[in-house]
């Protein structure tokens, strides 16, 4: 019989004492059994479940651990190329345009001609070769203007 602590009880019997005797010098030169954690426990050993969560981890996969997806997305990217992230088509489009550039960003072909012109000139602007002509005359001017020579010489007289 044993014990709590692991020793023979003697006078169990002489035989049976005498086998639980060397039984227990025998486990006595064994190397004890650790109670402590193996070598790779304790490494985790009293560390919080967060970083458990990165423990092993490399330096790159530390930078990104517990980024949102969008922040992922941007993880690594130009200061440049932040300023573009997430922009729509159109925007990406005016993107770092001048502002004399973005006035005309988006203007149809025809407005793009007249851009830029002073008030004069966008009054004869898109005007026949035939309205250009006479585009300021006086009214003076405008009633002879196209008439032939021999009307110009009969132009103003009484009916005599």
């Amino acid at each position: 019989m044993r014990n709590a602590g692991g020793r023979a009880l003697r006078g169990a019997g002489s035989c049976c004492g005498d086998y639980l005797a060397d039984n227990d010098a025998l486990n006595e030169t064994e190397e004890p059994v650790s109670e402590e954690p193996a070598n790779e426990e304790l490494k985790t050993e009293g560390l919080e479940t967060e970083e458990l969560k990165t423990e092993g981890l490399e330096t790159e996969e530390l930078e990104t651990e517990g980024l949102e997806t969008e922040e992922l997305e941007t993880e690594g990217l130009e200061t440049e190329e932040l300023k573009t992230e997430g922009l729509e088509t159109e925007e990406l489009e005016t993107e770092g345009l001048e502002t004399e550039e973005l006035k005309t960003e988006g203007l149809e072909t025809e407005e793009l001609e007249t851009e830029g012109l002073e008030t004069e000139e966008l009054e004869t602007e898109g005007l026949e070769t035939e309205e250009l002509k006479t585009e300021g005359l006086e009214t003076e001017e405008l009633e002879t203007e196209g008439l032939e020579t021999e009307e110009l010489k009969t132009e103003g007289l009484e009916t005599e």
